[in-house]
């Protein structure tokens, strides 16, 4: 059986493990197993990515971007005025059991 394989009957066996979850700690138990999947896969696609640019295959590409300063470096620059009038709050949506 090939990798590609073994992965698409994985991932549908997390499927439907997960299609009707029944009870608060049976949902608990599911996330933090897909939690700790989500680190094995991307260890794996990390390994695939570096096994693809020793081959050849594929290769980093690097950019330069450009960041604005976090909100002491702007208050030390231009004052706390500046940042009461300058700064955009947003809300942030985060998952939290109760």
């Amino acid at each position: 059986m090939s990798n590609v394989t073994t992965l698409r009957r994985a991932s549908t066996t997390f499927q439907n493990a997960i299609a009707q979850p029944t009870v608060a700690d049976d949902i608990r138990d599911q996330l933090e197993i897909l939690d700790e999947l989500k680190r094995e896969l991307a260890k794996r696609q990390e390994a695939l990515r570096e096994a693809a640019i020793t081959l050849g295959l594929a290769r980093h590409d690097l950019s330069n971007r450009e960041t604005a300063p976090n909100k002491a470096t702007y208050i030390k620059l231009h004052g706390l005025d500046a940042w009461q009038r300058d700064h955009k709050a947003t809300s942030v949506r985060k998952f939290i059991w109760t």
